[in-house]
This record gives structure tokens, C-alpha cells and sequence, in this order.
């Protein structure tokens, strides 16, 4: 085992199999053509004193991941998922340390969570207009407030991934309310309520988790199906922003969300607008490639740092777009359902292809830290 760079994963998980175990292989594959080793390892696993890792390589002559000893790696690639804010904050000071490292760069720097984003993409012009209103709510009354002013609301954590916790609050009439859509565990949640339980009700979500509150949309197709637009963009071998694929998500008949972890299907882009939308598809497909363009350099000039982005577009009944989430660590499964193992591919190759760009640029001063 001969190679003259490495490429860390990060991951939360200690040793394999890995939740992302094919994804892995697959840049562990590329990476070897480069002559880049890939060290899949824990944030915990750093030893500062000895400066060394304890992470796997993956062997493909024996198609097995084994264990490894080795120095901090010199590019590190972030696929560690919180699974809760104590998660989260379980992790934190083990990143940080990882960061201050002063011959390791970081590909891209995570995205806090949705609140940060809205705050960096509202503040720009000719994006604000795609943006649904959006409040954090700490305290039941806000939420309750809010509810009173739009009469259907849906609540989500911040920090929240795959359309878990994902509600929406219709007041039906005085005093009664209905909400709809997907525990923490991703299984189909209903609930008729009054004042007082929703009252209790909220207190305790608000307590589990942070939340911001947006006002609910029709991003559904006329059969009643919601859907919404993943939009996958990432650095290329020449560190520019290139949109990689655009697909679908649908989700079931009356659902909330359209995540392909609450059951989701996935569909062609083109086709898919072209049936549902006709009248609006030209525009449809203008603002979206305008918005992937817009959104990467936004986000990045204030955040620091990225690599990819996941971004999530709604259409609603009448044509209009909204921006729903953006997610700095999207999946790339959703291309495999559409038959576009072309993209799939070059999402993983582009990884791979941008860590030989920041290697060959020596660009380790600066260019790879997170703006303070």
C-alpha cells in the first residue's frame, strides 16, 4: 500500500459496516486511480499526542475494510449525521480539533441547519422572493401566534434531516386543530387536538429540539402527491460550482413530505415538469438553474467553505417556486432510482476530482478554513 496523498471520511460511526459502506467503497476506488488513500475514521478516533487516526481503508483484492494507523489525513471529506442536538454537541470538540489541525483542510464545512441558512440566503436580493417566510420559535406562544396569523403552519427542527419531526398545524376551527406528518422515528403522524393538548403538545417538542416555523405550501400535484426538486451541485476538478443532476422525489397520496427515507419515490426531472406543469415549464426550468446558480456562491462568501449541496425546491399549485432546505451533505441515491447512474458517477468522481485540484493548488493557507 503505496500512496502519496489521503483523503479522510469522516464519519460517526467507529468501525464497519458503514450506513454510507457502498458510497465509501465507491470513492475509495476512485480515489486509488489518483493515487490517494481514503481513511474512513470516527472524529474521536484522533490521538493529538501521537498525532495519528485510527480509521480503515478498504482493500479491494480482498474486498474487505482493514484497520489502520496513520497520520491526520491531509484532505477530510465530513459524512458524520447527528441523530439529535446532544448528538450534535457530543461531536463538536472533536471536529474543532480537527479543524485547527494546521496541515488538514476540510473540503467543505457543514451547514448548521435551516435557521442559518434562511438568514445568509434572505438577506440577498434576488433570492428572498423564493424563500418561504420563516420564524425560529423557542417559546409555545410564538408558534401559537404564528399559527393565529396563517391558520396552517408547518413546524421543523433546525437541525432535522429525511422529513423526521417534519409537522404541519391546520387550525380547523376555533379551538381545534389537525396535524399531519412524521414522527422521529419517519412513521406517518396524524393527531386531532384542542387548545390545551396542542398546547402540551408543542411545550414538550419545543423542549426536544429547536424549530423554526414557516407558513404551510401547496407543493403537490393535482392526484394530491407531494413533491419537491433535488437539485445536486458541487465543485469540479477546477474548483468551480457545476450542477451535477437535477430529480424528483414524490412522496405518498395526502402525505407532508417527499423524502425517499418516509418511503419517497424518484422520477426524471424533465418529463415530470413537462406533464405536470406545461404551461410554466420553460420558466420552471429557468428560475431553478438561475437559483442552483445563485444559491452555492451565496451560501459559501458567508459560511466558508463547501463542496456540494443538496438543494430542495418546491413547486406549488399555481407554478411558483420556493426553496424548501439546503443541505450540505445530500445523498446521491435518489439518481439511482431514476436511472441516472451517469450522475450518480460523476457525484462521486467530482469529489474525488476536487480533492486533486486542492492537492495539486497547494492551497492549504486559508483557502480550506472556515470564515470566523
Amino acid at each position: 500500500m503505496n500512496h502519496s496523498h489521503t483523503l479522510g471520511i469522516l464519519t460517526c460511526q467507529a468501525k464497519p459496516p458503514y450506513m454510507e459502506d457502498s458510497f465509501f467503497r465507491k470513492l475509495s476506488t476512485l480515489a486509488a486511480k489518483e493515487n490517494i488513500l481514503v481513511l474512513v475514521f470516527s472524529p474521536k478516533s484522533l490521538r493529538l499526542r501521537e498525532k495519528r487516526v485510527r480509521g480503515y481503508y478498504w482493500a479491494e483484492h480482498s474486498k474487505s475494510w482493514n484497520p489502520i494507523v496513520a497520520p491526520p489525513p491531509e484532505l477530510i471529506y465530513d459524512r458524520c449525521f447527528y441523530l439529535s442536538s446532544a448528538h450534535y454537541r457530543e461531536y463538536t470538540p472533536f471536529i474543532k480539533r480537527l479543524q485547527r489541525l494546521p496541515n488538514t483542510r476540510f473540503l467543505g464545512y457543514g451547514l448548521a441547519g435551516k435557521w442559518e441558512v434562511y438568514q445568509i440566503l434572505s438577506r440577498i436580493p434576488h433570492i428572498r422572493p423564493y424563500l418561504p417566510d420563516t420564524r425560529r420559535v423557542h417559546h409555545v406562544n410564538e408558534v401559537l401566534e404564528y399559527l393565529q396569523k396563517k391558520r396552517d403552519i408547518v413546524i421543523k427542527p433546525i437541525g432535522g434531516s429525511t422529513g423526521k419531526k417534519v409537522i404541519r398545524v391546520q387550525q380547523l376551527h376555533p379551538g381545534w386543530y389537525r396535524l399531519l406528518g412524521r414522527d422521529a422515528k419517519n412513521r406517518p403522524f396524524s393527531a386531532a387536538m384542542s387548545d390545551q393538548q396542542l398546547y402540551s403538545w408543542l411545550r414538550k417538542q419545543l423542549l426536544l429540539s429547536r424549530w423554526i416555523a414557516q407558513p404551510y405550501l401547496h407543493l403537490y400535484t393535482a392526484d394530491q402527491k407531494p413533491f419537491d426538486i433535488r437539485v445536486l451541485t458541487q465543485k469540479n476538478g477546477q474548483g468551480e460550482w457545476e450542477v451535477v443532476g437535477k430529480a424528483i422525489r414524490q412522496g405518498n397520496h395526502g402525505g407532508l413530505t417527499s423524502n425517499l427515507h418516509g418511503g419517497g419515490k424518484g422520477f426524471r426531472f424533465a418529463p415530470f415538469i413537462r406533464h405536470h406543469f406545461p404551461d410554466r415549464e420553460k420558466v420552471i426550468h429557468q428560475q431553478i438553474d438561475a437559483l442552483s446558480q445563485m444559491i452555492p456562491p451565496s451560501l459559501e462568501s458567508v459560511h466558508g467553505p463547501l463542496l456540494e449541496l443538496g438543494i430542495d425546491i418546491g413547486i406549488d399549485r399555481k407554478g411558483d417556486i420556493w426553496i424548501i432546505e439546503v443541505n450540505s451533505k445530500p445523498g446521491r441515491n435518489l439518481f439511482a432510482m431514476t436511472g441516472e447512474q451517469n450522475v450518480q458517477h460523476q457525484s462521486v468522481q467530482n469529489i474525488i476530482d476536487y480533492a486533486c485540484y486542492c492537492l495539486k493548488a497547494k492551497r492549504f493557507e486559508g483557502g480550506g478554513k472556515r470564515k470566523q
